[in-house]
């Protein structure tokens, strides 16, 4: 049954997530956490296609170094550039470098500036609020290193959920929602996403993925979700003859 051009939506009969944490999620779990249990069938293949790209982004977050790994690199980054400065300043070695056949370094003075930029690019990334506490420290916490605005595939994971929500209900769930957390933490099991780590009650993790669903850096991924709901729904509706 329809109402407005929207399927009638009942409340998700499915059991408490920690019921079901020895099963195997799937995605028709996470259809029902958001529609009901007379879910239709095209919402669970529209979770199914975009599972590929969660699992990516969970493998490039896992790829990801930690905060002060990367701080140990951008270090190696900004000693090399000032390494190779202190080397070109100094009239013997660039002497052997100018030697025949290759001539004089007729970049040199742009290289220098290039090399000069770097370093303090590096020094800047070193002491940024991404990776540092004012005090210089680096920031606590197991979270990667990623820079700002940078989306982690938790975050991408409640954004699919959160603009599927809004398909269907009208609104974005609010970030205590037990239902949209359970979809979000359902899709994220069943496409790889590691189960370790999130306490004894993982929903209420997902409350700080929530609040930001609505960041500017979503905007692209939570208009394609829309636009492939749409379009799942309409071609579902013509197969059916409906």
């Amino acid at each position: 049954m329809q109402e407005g051009g929207r399927l009638a939506i009942k409340h998700a009969t499915s059991p408490p997530l920690s019921e079901n944490a020895t099963s195997a999620p799937t995605f028709a779990d996470v259809a029902r956490f958001i529609a009901g249990p007379d879910a239709p069938t095209w919402l669970v293949e529209h979770f199914a296609r975009w599972s590929p790209s969660l699992v990516l982004d969970c493998s490039v977050e896992k790829m990801q170094p930690t905060r002060v790994a990367m701080k140990e690199r951008l270090a190696e980054v900004r000693d090399a550039a000032s390494k190779l400065q202190h080397a070109l300043r100094h009239t013997p070695t660039r002497e052997f470098l100018e030697i025949a056949p290759s001539g004089p370094i007729e970049y040199r003075v742009a290289f220098e500036h290039m090399l000069q930029d770097l370093v303090g690019r590096a020094e800047r990334a070193m002491t940024s609020p991404a990776l540092s506490t004012e005090d210089g420290k680096t920031r606590p916490g197991r979270t990667k290193a990623a820079p700002p605005g940078a989306s982690s595939a938790k975050l991408f994971c409640a954004a699919l959920i959160a603009e599927t929500w809004a398909y269907f209900h009208g609104v974005d769930p609010a970030p205590r929602n037990q239902d949209a957390a359970a979809a979000a933490h359902t899709l994220w099991r069943a496409s790889g996403g590691e189960n370790k780590g999130w306490g004894n009650d993982p929903l209420n993790s997902w409350r700080h993925y929530f609040e930001q669903v609505q960041a500017p850096a979503l905007g692209k991924v939570r208009k394609e979700c829309r636009r492939q709901l749409e379009e799942a729904e309409r071609l579902s509706t013509i197969l059916s003859g409906k």
